[in-house]
């Protein structure tokens, strides 16, 4: 583990982070990059005005691992946004939006408002398994009927 930019962000050797957007503290903003579990996907977590506990960032990432687990061999990179848009008022405003890049040069992206970034997440998770599963299927298809 190297020391990153912020003082409390510890990143694997080699990783690096590139400018997150504008708004919330730092501390708020650094990108997790999820430690090598045996996927090859690469999974950066970040916030926008949202506190990321250890908590959060340990359920969102062993979320999106076992919900994109059967489509590793297509996945290059996944980025979670998670952002509180209106600050302290309550309300569903809790966004979560996911940018997958696929191994074939494909991108897929998803948003899911919620109560709770946790809730946002998790649904966007599924989401993003839908939305990854009809593009993969989309090129068996297209795939299959060439060779024919």
């Amino acid at each position: 583990m190297t020391q990153g930019p912020h003082p409390d962000v510890l990143l694997p050797v080699g990783a690096t982070i590139s400018k997150l957007p504008n708004g919330g503290r730092p501390e708020d903003r650094a990108p997790h990059v999820s430690q090598e579990l045996g996927y090859t996907m690469r999974l950066t977590i970040c916030g926008v005005k949202v506190a990321l506990t250890d908590d959060l960032r340990s359920l969102v990432e062993r979320r999106f691992q076992f919900a994109l687990a059967r489509f590793e061999d297509h996945l290059d990179s996944v980025r979670v946004t998670l952002h509180d848009l209106n600050g302290p008022r309550q309300g569903i405003d809790q966004e979560c939006r996911v940018l997958a890049h696929l191994k074939d040069g494909h991108q897929v992206v998803v948003r899911e408002l919620q109560a709770t970034a946790a809730a946002a997440a998790s649904l966007a998770a599924d989401r993003l398994v839908h939305s990854i599963g009809r593009v993969v299927e989309k090129r068996r298809r297209h795939d299959h009927s060439s060779v024919i």
